[in-house]
């Protein structure tokens, strides 16, 4: 699958991650005597009820086919965090585009949706829609992953150059795959959207809400130096619905697109279950886990290496 969006620019490259030629080859075998959805399912089952969290940052439809396939594990997971969707209309503080005239921009594969939902719209509906589901699931828009980006300041703190004076490193392998990724995104978002400061971060924002006050296991954990803050509007959550009329941009005729895989909310009533959809998030506390784990990891490599 390519991520193409309207004006046919690549933001992530033909294979999802381009820009770097360094990603190590896998040191094992692929998996091919189960079913994904059957590991799915005994992985997360395996976990003791309501500890467990699904973090989806592409297409839902295999999210889908588990929670509709084995409704038991909607049941037992604690939550679901997505990454995706885009609402607009001055739902957070940035624009999607920074570009002169598309200001009014609200999804980032068609002027109204974002790339994850609008590939398969009606699995993202399954999901927004089931009553068990939604109360569990949090939701990651480019509303907010578009107010964190990768500026040239944490470009070079990922390299791992520290403080005011410039203490360097050599950068480790694994710092230098994330800086060239970030360097081909940093092209694309300028290109595609006049986003010149740096490139919005995305998934990892989907992954942070394990870590943060939206997960009531974060209070407990003994190892997470700093809780991170997303700002929920005082528990606000809301009923989600996906547009699923239309066509998908390659078939010709725009006119037959529509606003497929738009992502509509409304707020709940207050005290009403619904899916939470953070507005913002401490930005700086959030470099500062990311570079965290960028030590933890190089750490964790080095010893072993020591031990091989």
């Amino acid at each position: 699958m390519q991520y193409y969006i309207a004006n046919r620019y690549c933001l992530l490259g033909t294979s999802g991650i381009d820009g770097t030629d360094l990603l190590p080859a896998p040191t094992k075998p692929a998996v091919t005597n189960v079913s994904a959805y059957i590991a799915m399912r005994d992985a997360l089952l395996s976990q003791p009820k309501d500890t467990a969290w699904v973090v989806a940052t592409g297409t839902l439809t295999n999210l889908a086919i588990l929670f509709a396939t084995f409704p038991e594990v909607a049941e037992h997971v604690r939550g679901v965090s997505i990454m995706g969707g885009a609402i607009g209309g001055g739902f957070s503080s940035v624009p999607i585009s920074q570009k002169r005239g598309d200001e009014s921009r609200v999804g980032n594969i068609t002027p109204w949706a974002e790339f994850n939902i609008y590939c398969d719209p009606e699995s993202a509906e399954s999901i927004f829609s089931s009553p068990v589901l939604a109360p569990k699931t949090t939701l990651v828009t480019v509303d907010l992953t578009h107010q964190v980006l990768a500026t040239k300041t944490v470009q070079s703190r990922i390299l791992g150059v520290k403080g005011e004076a410039g203490e360097k490193q050599d950068p480790t392998v694994l710092r230098q795959i994330l800086h060239a990724l970030l360097m081909f995104f940093a092209g694309t978002y300028d290109t595609v959207f006049g986003i010149s400061a740096g490139p919005p971060l995305h998934d990892p924002l989907a992954v942070a809400i394990l870590l943060s006050n939206l997960n009531d296991q974060a209070k407990t954990a003994t190892n997470l130096k700093e809780q991170l803050i997303f700002d929920d509007t005082n528990g606000t959550r809301y009923d989600v619905s996906i547009h699923t009329d239309g066509l998908h941009h390659c078939v010709e005729g725009a006119d037959l697109q529509g606003e497929i895989g738009r992502t509509f909310v409304k707020p709940c009533p207050a005290g009403a279950k619904g899916v939470t959809i953070p507005q913002s998030v401490d930005v700086d506390k959030f470099w500062k886990t990311i570079y965290d784990c960028l030590d933890r990891a190089d750490q964790w490599n080095l010893e072993r290496t020591r031990t091989t």
